[in-house]
């Protein structure tokens, strides 16, 4: 069958009934054999991790991670789709409750990033200064770092991490011209990667306040009040080694806990995404039955408290599989790249066809597979293409949120949140020159000699290390 065909007759409205049961069928076979070979690798390279880990939840990771492995032996070895939609809501309920736990940890995090912005720049009020710094040549070196890369992407990520590091010395309006700014370059996206972006923008700037955390999360609950507690501007000597002291071990309790369900969540993912689409899939194909192979003998490994060698079979099966994923790659890139635009033409079609069901699991498994793994699932929306309009009010919404956010807030704190949005923002730079001008400025600027040496020292780190 030639899937290029059929897209293309289905983006002309060419025999849409014949064409949306092809499509949709073939996509759902691809998605189940990508996760299929997901899930073997994932279980592989994770087993192991998750259940050795001992981080804080290191024991509600493993009983989840338990009820997963149960589920993936009915299903996925046993096969035994009895009960699929059984199976699917309790593991739909275990991604949630890891998703509610990240969301709680990526509130302290918000958290103990706006103080370790504060603390940084706080450090050279209690050692001795470094000797004064010739803007000119600081900025010259940062020049060099910034464009020494052919890569604009790579460009692009010195220029913001550069940014939320430097002295934030402007005005409230000429912040949220920056904003707008760097959100003209979502003019003619899709709304829904538009609508990420405002979302992501508008979560730098957070109330920060104890009534937004969760108490459950008792470690960090407790450093967080004691951070809150601190007078920034009047920061004794104890006071700010022994806060800095604790930022580390937050930052450690969340790096371990993170990569915990993160682990677990991936492993989610693709199971959900093969008991979704299973019953699209007329017959396993060999590779498929060889990523089911991989995942019984490794479960079956870990069962019996042994350990795979590297000659052993389920390795090379491993390994066979992995070579194997660029003979799928681009036919299933084609499919899923069409699914929006389908979606979004073809409505009505797939409603009174009643194809509903298949392309709501393709349009669940277009979300479970994105790189955002803890993404949050969405029904299918109408899709169009941002217009200078609808451009212009998200960032009208934005502006106010940011206003509100901030009007509260002391000086240095609106700062440090500034500075926090600069590092996740768009480019609003036309020439590098003009970054250059930024950088003299921002430092120019900074009257606070502690927190200009800070600021310096960063940066200065930041490029030794790349």
């Amino acid at each position: 069958m030639d899937l290029n065909k059929v897209i293309k007759e289905l983006k002309r409205g060419y025999n849409i009934e014949k064409n949306l049961s092809v499509y949709g069928n073939a996509l759902a076979k691809s998605y189940c054999n990508q996760a299929m070979y997901m899930l073997a690798m994932n279980l592989v390279s994770n087993y192991d991790l998750i259940e050795e880990n001992d981080c804080h939840d290191a024991e509600n990771v493993r009983k989840m991670f338990d009820e997963v492995v149960h589920v993936i032996e009915n299903v996925v070895v046993d096969g035994d789709f009895s009960a699929l939609g059984t199976n699917i809501s309790k593991v739909t309920a275990i991604r949630d409750e890891i998703i509610k736990k990240t969301d709680a940890i990526d509130e302290y995090t918000y958290v103990l990033q706006v103080y370790e912005h504060l603390l940084n720049r706080a450090e050279y009020r209690f050692k001795d200064m470094p000797e004064t710094e010739d803007i000119q040549e600081f900025k010259d070196q940062v020049m060099i770092y910034i464009s020494g890369s052919n890569q604009p992407e790579l460009i692009n990520e010195r220029i913001k991490s550069v940014m939320g590091e430097l002295p934030v010395r402007l005005t409230m309006t000429k912040f949220l011209d920056m904003i707008n700014t760097g959100s003209q370059c979502y003019k003619g996206v899709r709304n829904d990667i538009a609508e990420e972006f405002f979302e992501h923008l508008n979560a730098c700037a957070r109330p920060i306040s104890p009534k937004r955390l969760d108490k459950d999360c008792d470690v960090l609950y407790k450093v967080c009040e004691k951070m809150l507690s601190l007078d920034i501007e009047n920061l004794t000597e104890s006071e700010y080694k022994e806060a800095a002291d604790e930022l580390i071990e937050a930052g450690k309790y969340i790096a371990d806990n993170l990569t915990a369900y993160l682990r677990l969540i991936e492993i989610v993912n693709d199971l959900l995404i093969v008991m979704m689409t299973v019953p699209y899939v007329m017959h396993f194909s060999d590779d498929m039955k060889k990523a089911v192979a991989v995942i019984k003998e490794q479960i079956s490994a870990e069962r019996k408290g042994t350990f795979l060698r590297p000659d052993e079979d389920i390795v090379g099966l491993l390994s066979y599989l992995t070579d194997r994923q660029p003979v799928y790659q681009g036919e299933h890139m084609m499919l899923e790249d069409a699914l929006y635009v389908i979606l979004n033409d073809h409505k009505k079609d797939i409603d009174a066809l009643m194809f509903g069901d298949l392309y709501h699991v393709l349009h669940t498994c277009l979300q479970l597979s994105s790189v955002s793994v803890l993404t949050k699932l969405k029904d299918e929306e109408a899709y169009f293409t941002v217009d200078q309009i609808w451009l212009n009010q998200m960032t009208a919404k934005t502006d106010r949120h940011f206003e509100e956010v901030l009007a509260p807030m002391t000086r240095p704190f609106k700062r440090a949140v500034i500075a926090l949005t600069f590092s996740c923002m768009p480019v609003i730079f036309d020439r590098l020159d003009d970054m250059g001008e930024y950088i003299v400025r921002s430092i120019e600027g900074c009257r606070d000699l502690s927190e200009r040496a800070a600021s310096i020292d960063i940066i200065k780190n930041m490029m030794a290390q790349s």
